[in-house]
């Protein structure tokens, strides 16, 4: 998942964005220390003072404010929303505001790992302005809790931060309104494609809550990843540990059908290179589409009764996996007093669960087995997942890995390469393969006029 910071307390205690934006799980203690303290904790014993009056006028803005504005459309809102929510009274001049502002729009624009440091909550302010405020140095008490209590509501109440896509540590913010009727037309495009059945009893197995992640453009209903979130109480269960131990086996199993490798990458390319020597190489590279999607449950049981049949793995074991993938019961949606809605996933395999990743390799590592034999000496295949790439000597081994690809694979065709149609050049793992001349290189790929800090990590919070 994400991890950004959004601010340093100390040298070494920071909290993170994705925690800020709820990005992620956390656990209820985390939440609490998160949220800070409400207002008659942290200041009770100054409930007479200016102080306090004015940030329980805050407080009661901001609660007001949700509820008489339940959507909106753009960053600009949050501004908007705190110019009505605190008064001048609380910064005393329009320069503190507009200093407040800019640690604000810090935190919403910036990227994953990145932090803000405490002094942002106290430099550069004009205290004599301030007539409420009795010691200066109690300012950032107060900054902070306007920030937990105020501004992370509002922002997690109207907005969904996400990964931008077009970088590697970008962060962007989608109104909810429109994140949440992307959500609703997928999920009917799900239900219409008989990707996800609804059903109308309770299972007594439910494998978690099904999350949509948004691939291209939000008005697309065709492009996202449906992953499941598992439960929260199955994830320290006897059964989570055998499915784990399930899946470390099914894995080694898929490692030993077929002469792809699924490991070690760079050592097996510099292997290769140096075996290869002078000699002219070439290569292809293809991306199984929906790799997960297209291994129904019925290939899945007849591989697994293959297997069991060829001795390769136990009956008792073969029995409890396909017991387990037939029944891919999701919570999908929740109805606004917050009833579940449960489906049943039933297009191929669903990501995210514990077996899925070790299934969908041992499917794949099947097909090899079947098709991508007959080789001479001098290649390398290996496969990330769902992505292959093809190095060979000889010119028809390449051709024939092509056409086998074409044949018995669902290839994403916009994805093939070639070392004969691309000059040279292939892209995988995040590299760029120089075919002629055997050189790697890294492969940057950013939209025109990304910010630098969006591009790269500048943090390393295990060293700050």
């Amino acid at each position: 998942m994400i991890t950004m910071t959004y601010f340093r307390r100390t040298q070494r205690t920071q909290t993170t964005i994705n925690e800020y934006f709820s990005l992620e799980p956390i656990n209820e203690n985390r939440k609490r220390k998160m949220r800070g303290l409400s207002l008659k904790q942290q200041f009770g014993s100054e409930e007479c003072t200016e102080k306090y009056k004015i940030l329980q006028d805050i407080l009661k803005k901001s609660k007001d404010f949700v509820k008489d504005n339940p959507h909106t459309q753009n960053v600009n809102f949050i501004f908007m929303a705190l110019d009505q929510i605190i008064s001048d009274k609380y910064f005393g001049s329009k320069s503190n505001r507009k200093i407040f502002y800019c640690t604000v729009k810090k935190i919403i624009r910036r990227s994953r790992f990145e932090c803000i440091y405490r002094r942002e909550l106290y430099q550069g302010y004009d205290y004599t302005c301030m007539t409420w405020l009795t010691r200066e140095q109690d300012f950032v008490v107060v900054n902070e809790w306007v920030l937990n209590r105020i501004v992370k509501p509002i922002i997690n109440k109207y907005f969904f931060a996400m990964k931008d896509i077009n970088t590697n540590y970008g962060l962007k913010l989608i109104p909810m309104r429109k994140w949440f009727s992307f959500q609703t037309r997928v999920i009917q495009n799900m239900i219409k494609n008989q990707h996800l059945q609804p059903l109308s009893c309770n299972p007594t197995c439910i494998r978690g809550k099904l999350s949509i992640l948004m691939k291209k453009d939000i008005n697309n209903v065709e492009s996202y990843r449906p992953i499941v979130l598992l439960n929260k109480n199955s994830r320290g269960s006897e059964s989570r540990k055998k499915l784990k131990e399930i899946a470390a086996s099914i894995r080694k199993l898929a490692s030993e059908m077929c002469d792809t490798k699924t490991k070690y990458f760079y050592q097996e390319w510099s292997k290769f290179v140096e075996e290869t020597g002078y000699k002219n190489i070439y290569g292809a590279v293809a991306d199984v589409k929906d790799a997960f999607g297209s291994i129904t449950t019925k290939k899945m049981s007849n591989l697994l009764d293959k297997l069991v049949e060829e001795k390769n793995m136990e009956s008792a074991k073969g029995y409890y996996i396909k017991a387990h993938i037939r029944n891919q019961n999701v919570i999908y949606q929740f109805t606004r007093k917050g009833i579940p809605h449960i489906g049943r996933w039933k297009h191929g395999l669903l990501q995210g669960d514990i077996l899925s990743s070790a299934l969908c390799q041992l499917y794949i590592s099947d097909l090899d087995r079947q098709y991508l034999t007959g080789f001479s000496q001098n290649f390398l295949l290996h496969r990330s997942t769902d992505d292959y790439f093809f190095c060979t000597t000889n010119r028809e081994d390449l051709t024939k890995f092509m056409a086998i690809m074409k044949k018995h694979y669902k290839i994403n065709v916009n994805k093939f390469q070639s070392s004969i149609i691309n000059d040279n050049i292939l892209l995988y793992n995040g590299n760029i393969f120089i075919m002629g001349s055997k050189e790697i290189k890294c492969h940057y790929k950013f939209k025109k006029g990304s910010l630098m800090k969006h591009k790269c990590k500048f943090w390393n919070l295990r060293n700050q």
